[in-house]
């Protein structure tokens, strides 16, 4: 993904998202984090992302969704397109014109994972450590939005 990527960070109930932090990824390549983005936004995905088996161990919670729905790990990996503010203003699309997918916080953690095995990158490891915060038993229904800039 050539452009530039903001990971929002907050909780959903309600199909409301409240952000919580913002952290600005800058452009993040073409690895596994830019693929489960790909995926969610329901753009062109590549044959490799059925091989990520890495997921294959997550509980993410699905809101409103039969957990077996995708033929895709049987994760119910059918993202719900969510509005969130920007400043006062409410956008249901980034800057792209592409919709909002609130994305289970322990699939982009899982991503995360996956890239930090081949890349340091500065604002991933951030991320990382950020994600890892916000799934502690101290969060309930934390999600992430990609957002791109």
């Amino acid at each position: 993904m050539g452009y530039e990527i903001k990971l929002i960070i907050g909780k959903l109930g309600n199909r409301s998202f409240s952000e919580v932090v913002r952290v600005d990824l800058s452009k993040i390549g073409h690895g596994p984090l830019s693929k489960l983005i790909l995926f969610a936004k329901r753009k062109e995905i590549s044959p490799e992302f059925k091989d990520w088996k890495f997921l294959n161990d997550v509980k993410g919670v699905h809101l409103d969704l039969d957990p077996k729905s995708s033929e895709l790990f049987d994760l119910g990996m059918d993202y719900i397109d969510v509005e969130i503010f920007y400043g006062d203003e409410p956008v249901t699309k980034d800057l792209y014109d592409d919709p909002l997918p609130a994305i289970p916080i322990l699939h982009v953690l899982s991503a995360l994972n996956e890239e930090l095995k081949e890349d340091g990158y500065r604002r991933f490891t951030l991320a990382k450590s950020i994600l890892e915060e916000m799934s502690s038993d101290s969060w309930d229904d934390i999600y992430v939005v990609p957002y791109g800039h």
